[in-house]
């Protein structure tokens, strides 16, 4: 098994894949491109990190950080929550004297933004930063980081970040959204 880099990035899994069943098109079965903490874990890697991007939960804004869950399937035994019970979680973490600020990086044309202003929740700005079209994760990938620079900057009290899907640059989005997130939340459609 080859070892590269334990972090997805902008050559896809997928990439890789073509290139191996072009070039090695002769071996049965077809080598598999397995990717770490979605194909497999190490328990020995994970307590002894050998790279940055696992030491540390870098790529973290100075505000917590939520990851929402809401097209995959959770793990057994994990609850899903309403968007209007996590949202009212929000609130009350808060300083209920003044209005809290909120950050919303999720894909331009999801539909997350209009369900959280129809919660119609008081004393709660939506700042949303649109991370590209749901079809284009490569556009997701180059938002992600002024998204959560951009939403730090203007001194939002909390970000959530909906989950996209794990494939093509999605895969490296997701990577880095995990490692920013303090919280992940599973997110009833």
């Amino acid at each position: 098994m080859w070892r590269g880099s334990r972090e997805p990035g902008g050559v896809t899994v997928e990439d890789l894949e073509r290139v191996i069943r072009e070039d090695l098109a002769d071996i049965e079965p077809a080598p598999k491109v397995l990717v770490y903490r979605r194909d497999y874990r190490d328990e020995t890697i994970e307590q002894a990190p050998t790279t940055p991007g696992m030491k540390y939960r870098h790529y973290s804004p100075s505000v917590p950080v939520t990851l929402l869950l809401t097209h995959s399937t959770p793990p057994a035994g994990t609850q899903r929550t309403t968007l209007s019970a996590f949202v009212q979680s929000l609130k009350n973490d808060g300083d209920n004297s003044r209005s809290l600020r909120v950050g919303v990086l999720c894909p331009s044309d999801s539909p997350l933004p209009e369900r959280l202003s129809a919660l119609a929740v008081p004393n709660i700005d939506w700042v949303r930063h649109p991370l590209g079209p749901i079809a284009e994760p490569a556009v997701s990938a180059q938002r992600l980081f002024d998204g959560l620079l951009a939403l730090d900057g203007a001194k939002v009290d909390h970000i959530i970040v909906e989950e996209i899907q794990e494939e093509r640059e999605g895969l490296a989005v997701m990577n880095r959204v995990k490692k920013a997130a303090g919280d992940s939340v599973w997110i009833e459609n």
